[in-house]
C-alpha cells in the first residue's frame, strides 16, 4: 500500500443504491498471498478477450431476479430511472450501448474537456439509501485507453448529510492503479495498490465492501482481494448515498473522458461476479 498525502476534501453531494447475497469472507490470510492473487486477478482481467472487452453482452441482466438490497442493469426503458437523481457538471450520465457487460445498456458516463489546473467535473447517477453498516458494492467498469492524466473516481459511498463525508474507489494515472480516499471525516485518508490495475479497453468486476462499525474497506477485483488495498481506522459515518460515474476532482488539463459502469448491485454479504 501506498498512503498518498490529500491535497483536499470533495464533497460529492450524491445518491444511489444496491443488490444481493453471498457468502462471509475471512481476511486472516489474504495478505500472504496477496502478490500471487493480484497477478491471476491482472491475468484475468487482462485475458478477458470476449464480446466487448470480456463482457457478456446478449446475456440478460441479472438484477432483475436479484434479492439484493439494490441492483440495476440500466435495462429500464428510460435508462436511468431506477436512480434517486442524476448529479452531473461539466458532463452527463446517459445509458447506452457502445459498451456492454450484461443485456442491452450500460451507463455511461462522459466527462467534457477540462481546462484546469484544480478543475472539477463528475457524471454521476446516485441512489440515496440507508445502507447498513456492513455493506457490499458490486460493479462491472470499462474505462478506454489511455487511461486519463489525473486521477478518477468512480464510485462513492457517503452520508447522506452535509458536509457529505465518504470514501471513494479511484483510478490513479498514468497505469490505471486502483487507489481509495476519505473525505469529509475527521481523519481523511488516501492510499493505493502497488499491484491491483484497472485494465483498459475490458470490463472489471470490482467490489468495495466497507464497515463503518470496525472503520474497515476492502476491495476486490474479479473476486480476489485486493490485499494492500484495504483500509482501517476510517473515520466513517452511517452511509446513505452511493455514486456511480466519472469524477475529476482538483484535475490538469485534459480531453475529454468517458466510462462506462453496468450491473451494480449492493447488499449486506458479499455479492461476488458471477451475480
Amino acid at each position: 500500500m501506498r498512503l498518498i498525502k490529500l491535497a483536499a476534501s470533495v464533497a460529492v453531494a450524491s445518491l444511489v443504491g444496491g443488490c444481493s447475497n453471498g457468502t462471509a469472507f475471512d481476511h486472516a490470510d489474504a495478505a500472504a498471498d496477496s502478490a500471487v492473487a493480484q497477478d491471476a486477478a491482472n491475468d484475468r482481467a487482462t485475458d478477458a478477450g470476449l464480446a466487448d472487452g470480456g463482457g457478456e453482452a446478449g446475456n440478460s441482466s441479472l438484477c432483475g431476479a436479484s434479492s439484493f438490497l439494490f441492483c440495476d442493469g440500466f435495462e429500464h426503458s428510460g435508462g436511468l430511472l431506477n436512480w434517486s437523481q442524476t448529479y452531473a457538471s461539466g458532463g452527463i450520465p446517459t445509458a447506452d450501448t457502445t459498451h456492454v457487460y450484461r443485456g442491452s445498456y450500460a451507463l455511461h458516463a462522459h466527462i467534457d474537456a477540462i481546462a484546469g489546473p484544480d478543475a472539477s467535473a463528475y457524471a454521476q447517477v446516485q441512489q440515496v439509501q440507508a445502507w447498513p453498516a456492513h455493506v457490499f458494492v458490486r460493479y462491472f467498469a470499462y474505462q478506454p485507453s489511455p487511461h486519463p492524466t489525473s486521477p478518477s473516481g468512480l464510485v462513492d459511498l457517503l452520508q447522506a448529510a452535509s458536509p457529505y463525508p465518504g470514501l471513494e474507489m479511484l483510478t490513479d494515472p498514468p497505469s490505471g492503479g486502483l487507489a481509495m480516499k476519505t473525505y469529509s471525516t475527521a481523519h481523511d485518508q488516501a492510499w493505493a495498490s502497488d499491484g491491483g490495475v484497472m485494465t483498459p479497453d475490458q470490463w472489471v468486476c470490482i467490489e468495495l465492501e466497507v464497515d463503518t462499525g470496525a472503520g474497515t474497506s476492502h476491495l476486490y477485483m474479479n473476486d480476489v482481494e485486493v490485499a494492500d488495498l484495504a483500509g482501517s481506522n476510517l473515520a466513517l459515518p452511517q452511509l446513505g448515498i452511493l455514486g456511480v460515474g466519472l469524477n475529476f476532482f482538483q484535475s490538469s488539463a485534459q480531453g475529454a473522458q468517458d466510462a462506462w459502469i453496468d450491473e451494480v448491485a449492493v447488499n449486506g454479504t458479499r455479492i461476488g461476479c458471477a451475480n
